[in-house]
């Protein structure tokens, strides 16, 4: 029989509105996702925030003033953010923007991921649309205002633009360009950069396009160099400060490496879920989709085993390539079905089709959406690296109370900075090369430079618990001392003895709204470490 043009055009249009429709709940999940961590910020986005407003205000791209260290590791977004906040004085709209770029950032993502042109309209896509969606880590490093979600959307753009084998000049410059982007969005994009790249050298339809590939060369190498040229002439360094502070011993990152990757697939759905991915590579539909993703994932895991893993919450690191592998996932369990389905209807030609197929992508979503429930409640209810409330609230009082002439010692920098606005000595070394390189201990660092204030660091990880980790040197412990302020009895503070009387008054002359802030806090911190644990038991000293 043959079929009208009426209804073939029909057809497209059903086919059409049925991608439309997958994609609109793909995004509807993703922001109420999202939505739901709104009370979380990462504590690390401001210091990207604070080296966007010293180079916003002509101090350059430092973290103090004066010092020329770079603990930042995505270059695009802290000068996109500085781009904007000469305008903007107001310290809270800056945050907002940062939140306001990663979701954007991965709602985009959804929107490239359904018009890879290969595997368009297909049910595997639609089931790696949902499964983006889903997973935990995606929502959560949307809203935490680093870079992941602009990283994860680049990387994706990318390799939308290598599947359509553009040979115009437009075109290749164009993804030259967003590999550049790659690159200075994270170090370790020159990994998955590199991937996209010479699979275009490859690909037997781009392979004769020499001019093309001189292009996109030439394109997305000018950028890096020349920042790389401007890091050795402003730094002294090839590579950031940050990669000396997280730097581990070989054994011991690959170690933990395999151990991040082991918890992501546990905790996202376990094996039995990403099992079909390798059928993927053999889909009628979205092959060459699927080879390049398993590409670009290949080139990205040595840097997950060299760095081993990540300590902030739900696989940050991963978190970029979810929608590749959810690809793979979605891709691999269409052909699984269709697999099942052909056996199923050589015994029983009545068997269902669109019902078999829709049973199976649902079940694979199940899987993962029945942990997703347990993840995004846990960590709604943790605090582990979020700035709310306790690093927000502190930073509050540094600025309210600290001179900026003053140095402030503490481990976890960002708010505390970015409120504080002061000198600040960072006992983790991000933004200290002497600490970062294990020259100093930070109770060497603190001997050595006396800050005014330093600010104790919590330990809830290992026995015995403890409130704060006291440092160990005799100058602290001889010239510092906790400050009094009545109503406020968990005080993390320790100040130097000769300006001790000084940043009492000051504190005892806090604003109301900031007094209730601190009662807030102490009542906080009377159940709860500052990283949201809560406290069982008594706490050590």
């Amino acid at each position: 029989m043959l079929t009208s043009p009426d209804s073939t055009a029909d057809s497209d249009r059903l086919g059409r509105n049925g991608q439309a429709a997958v994609l609109c709940t793909s995004l509807a999940i993703f922001l109420a996702h999202a939505a739901s961590f709104q009370g979380f910020i990462c504590d690390d986005a401001f210091i990207t925030l604070r080296y966007a407003r010293n180079i916003a205000l002509g101090a350059g791209p430092v973290f103090n003033v004066g010092d020329r260290v770079e603990g930042f590791s995505n270059p695009l977004l802290t000068f996109l953010l500085a781009a904007v906040q000469r305008a903007v004085p107001d310290p809270e709209w800056p945050i907002a923007l940062a939140r306001l770029i990663g979701v954007a950032a991965s709602a985009g993502t959804l929107l490239v991921l359904s018009r890879l042109r290969d595997a368009r309209g297909t049910p595997g896509l639609a089931l790696a649309l949902a499964l983006t969606a889903t997973t935990t880590s995606v929502a959560l490093w949307a809203v935490a205002g680093l870079e992941t979600s602009l990283y994860g959307l680049l990387i994706v753009g990318a390799m939308a633009m290598a599947i359509a084998r553009a040979r115009s000049k437009p075109a290749t410059l164009g993804l030259g360009f967003l590999l550049a982007a790659i690159v200075l969005s994270r170090p370790e994009g020159v990994l998955p950069a590199t991937a996209l790249y010479v699979a275009r050298l490859l690909d037997p339809a781009t392979r004769d396009d020499v001019r093309g590939h001189a292009r996109i060369a030439l394109a997305g190498v000018l950028p890096v160099v020349g920042y790389l040229a401007f890091r050795w002439t402003y730094y002294g360094e090839w590579l950031p400060n940050t990669f000396y502070a997280k730097h581990r011993p070989p054994v011991t990152s690959i170690r933990a490496g395999a151990r991040y990757l082991f918890d992501f697939v546990v905790l996202n759905g376990g094996w039995l879920l990403y099992l079909p991915a390798p059928l993927a590579l053999w889909h009628p539909r979205g092959r060459r989709s699927a080879r390049l993703a398993f590409g670009v994932l290949l080139a990205y895991a040595p840097f997950i085993f060299f760095a081993g893993g990540d300590y902030l919450n739900h696989h940050r690191f991963i978190a970029p390539v979810v929608p590749l592998i959810a690809l793979l996932t979605g891709l691999g369990w269409e052909r699984a079905v269709s697999i099942l389905t052909t056996v199923c209807r050589r015994r029983w030609p009545a068997t269902p089709v669109h019902a078999l197929t829709s049973t199976g992508l649902a079940l694979a979503w199940l899987l993962l959406l029945v942990p997703t429930v347990r993840n995004t409640m846990e960590e709604r209810h943790s605090h582990y690296v979020n700035a709310v409330p306790y690093y927000s609230t502190i930073g509050r009082v540094v600025g309210a109370v600290v001179p900026t002439n003053w140095t402030v010692a503490v481990h976890d920098i960002g708010a505390i900075g970015w409120y504080g606005n002061t000198r600040v000595l960072d006992l983790f070394g991000l933004v200290d090369r002497s600490i970062a390189r294990g020259e100093w201990t930070p109770d060497e660092a603190v001997e050595r430079l006396r800050p005014e204030v330093v600010i104790l660091h919590y330990d809830s990880r290992q026995a015995p618990v403890r409130r704060w980790r006291d440092l160990t040197g005799e100058s602290f412990r001889r010239d510092y001392r906790r400050p009094r302020l009545e109503g406020w009895s968990i005080v993390p503070f320790r100040v130097r003895l000769d300006v001790l009387p000084l940043f009492e008054d000051r504190l005892a002359a806090l604003p109301v709204h900031l007094r209730r802030e601190l009662g807030d806090l102490d009542l906080y911190l009377s159940t709860h470490q500052p990283d949201g644990r809560p406290v069982i038991g008594p706490l050590q000293p």
